[in-house]
């Protein structure tokens, strides 16, 4: 079974610019206002920008990565060895814009890492309604 590679933006414009190369060696005419220099320097410059928003996403990913190993640091702290559940975790952080959303993942990391045990427990219901099966997390 093969695996076929996607084409990119930026591998379009490395076959036009190729193209482009032979084009002009062979004497391949163009209408009268283009030039093969312009054409080239258009093509450079939309590889130039796409190289450019590839950075920009590598670096914003960087960013976010560091971000999450700060508030991955700062839930492992808050676990304690008792079990916890998402929402005693989420309320021990005390930061409001502290989402489940984003503590999840981070839960899940310092699982794989083997900092922390992830067992499920039972959680009364509310006003005596059905019980709850709810991970709960605690340092290992």
């Amino acid at each position: 079974m093969t695996t076929t590679k996607k084409i990119t933006k930026r591998d379009n414009y490395a076959v036009i610019a190729a193209l482009l190369k032979v084009a002009e060696e062979q004497g391949f005419g163009l209408p009268e206002d283009m030039t093969y220099a312009g054409l080239n320097e258009f093509v450079a410059h939309e590889i130039e920008l796409l190289d450019n928003k590839a950075a920009a996403a590598a670096k914003r990913a960087a960013d976010k990565k560091v971000e999450g190993d700060a508030l991955r640091e700062k839930i492992y702290e808050v676990l304690t060895d008792e079990n916890m559940t998402l929402a005693e975790i989420v309320a021990a952080m005390g930061d409001n814009n502290i989402t489940p959303q984003s503590i999840t993942p981070r839960l899940t990391q310092l699982l794989n890492l083997g900092q922390v045990v992830k067992d499920t427990v039972t959680v009364p219901g509310v006003d005596g309604g059905k019980s709850r099966k709810l991970s709960a997390y605690r340092k290992a």
